[in-house]
């Protein structure tokens, strides 16, 4: 059995555009469980060069609000980092993190979701694809100061852009 991730390269900070301010994962097996059988992945979170108020839901709620929206899910998430997969329906887990826009102007940010310590009850696992690297883009426009000189002539006011 292989656990592979999958997800979204970059995720912008603006709510009005086709991503919504969401970057979408997908955390799949390609086995078949017996009944009775599990197996189960760790994921973690890699913040790089962003924070954790760069999003609006954590990891661990992102991935339990997912779970709960399943219909017969055979899928838990144990401890805040193990997803475990039981015999059933479900094979793979689609979860969403919700970037915030927060106005600031500020370089955009890297941060990674990555899969890893496989395990299945009666048998091998191994991970595919271990890690996602996604990028936050930053909308947020930069600051115009516009300076008049008073005299309502065009050509001779100044703006500072900073």
């Amino acid at each position: 059995m292989t656990f592979s991730i999958t997800g979204t390269d970059q995720v912008t900070e603006n709510s009005f555009d086709a991503d919504g301010n969401e970057a979408p994962y997908t955390i799949s097996h390609d086995g078949t469980l017996a009944p009775g059988e599990t197996a189960s992945i760790d994921v973690t979170q890699i913040f790089d060069d962003t924070i954790s108020v760069d999003y609006e839901t954590d990891l661990e709620t992102a991935i339990q609000d997912a779970i709960s929206a399943l219909t017969n899910a055979n899928i838990s998430f144990n401890n805040g980092k193990t997803l475990q997969f039981d015999s059933g329906d479900h094979s793979s887990l689609t979860f969403t993190l919700p970037i915030t826009d927060d106005r600031d102007k500020e370089s955009g940010g890297d941060f990674q979701i990555r899969i890893d310590n496989p395990q299945v009850s009666n048998g091998l696992a191994a991970v595919g694809l271990y890690a996602w690297n996604t990028t936050i883009i930053n909308d947020d426009l930069v600051d115009a100061i516009i300076l008049d000189d008073g005299d309502a002539a065009p050509g001779f006011d100044t703006t500072l852009v900073g």
